[in-house]
């Protein structure tokens, strides 16, 4: 599934794994990869579009902790992906494969897709507490893309 992976993306995917593995979660979901994205800071555009928003690691963590259950899991359980995330990670959802690159999937676009996923309110509920919301963010990010920043 990952040949088609940037580095930065595959990046976005293990971080993801290290954050549904702190929240002792045996499922990685739709929120941990949103953590991950945020937590992921080889983007500068993405990195300033979180900052502009006020998004932080600390506060997206404290969220995400408060609207999901503590898991049983340890850290030395491997998670396994929820349908959500595979929905986000699995080539060409929702028609924004690839869009904005060389034909290899990007950690920006893997945002994109998080964001246009409908299958898991999680991010929109933490989105919805932070004070912005995913059709805002999608916008900056895509704004991003078209203006070729990165």
């Amino acid at each position: 599934m990952f040949e088609q992976f940037t580095d930065s993306a595959i990046r976005v995917v293990v971080l993801a794994v290290d954050e549904a593995q702190r929240l002792g979660h045996t499922s990685i979901g739709a929120v941990h990869m949103f953590i991950a994205h945020v937590r992921a800071e080889e983007d500068a555009a993405r990195t300033r579009i979180f900052a502009d928003l006020g998004i932080s690691l600390e506060a997206v963590r404290k969220t995400a902790a408060e609207i999901t259950e503590r898991g049983v899991g340890s850290l030395l359980d491997r998670p396994t992906f929820s349908a959500e995330a595979v929905s986000v990670l699995a080539p060409e959802p929702a028609g924004v494969c690839c869009q904005f690159g060389d034909g290899r999937v990007n950690a920006r676009e893997l945002l994109l897709r998080l964001l246009e996923e409908p299958v898991d309110d999680s991010v929109i509920r933490l989105l919805d507490i932070l004070g912005t919301n995913a059709d805002h963010l999608r916008a900056l990010v895509r704004e991003e893309y078209v203006s070729g920043a990165s």
